[in-house]
């Protein structure tokens, strides 16, 4: 299944991003993306989902001088399954080298999809 935010093409999640030296040479770059409970819609699927954030988020979450954290978190909010769709998508997607546009396609028949 894929997911989306009903008019909006894109959405910013909320994350900690940094990179660790390897003392043999090279570097440890990790990410971690905030998740809150899922809803409705997504529940099925999986418990948690994406923290999103709105453009008044975005802003707090990327200010270096907002220091208090109540504040930054008062940014994040979860979403409703109301501002949200899904549609199912093919086996495309499930290969970690593949980042491609083919990746989101909806499968057109789904129900003849799952008996090929």
């Amino acid at each position: 299944m894929h997911f989306v935010l009903k008019g909006r093409g894109t959405f910013a999640v909320p994350g900690f991003y940094e990179v660790w030296p390897r003392v043999e040479g090279g570097d440890i770059r990790a990410y971690t993306m905030l998740t809150t409970p899922s809803n409705e819609l997504v529940g099925p699927y999986s418990n948690r989902m994406p923290a999103i954030l709105d453009d008044e988020g975005i802003d707090a979450w990327l200010n270096e001088t907002n220091t208090e954290y109540r504040g930054v978190l008062g940014a994040i909010r979860g979403i409703s399954a109301d501002e949200m769709m899904m549609y199912p998508v093919g086996a495309y997607v499930n290969e970690r080298e593949r980042e491609t546009p083919e990746c989101v396609e909806p499968i057109r028949n789904f129900y003849s999809a799952i008996r090929e």
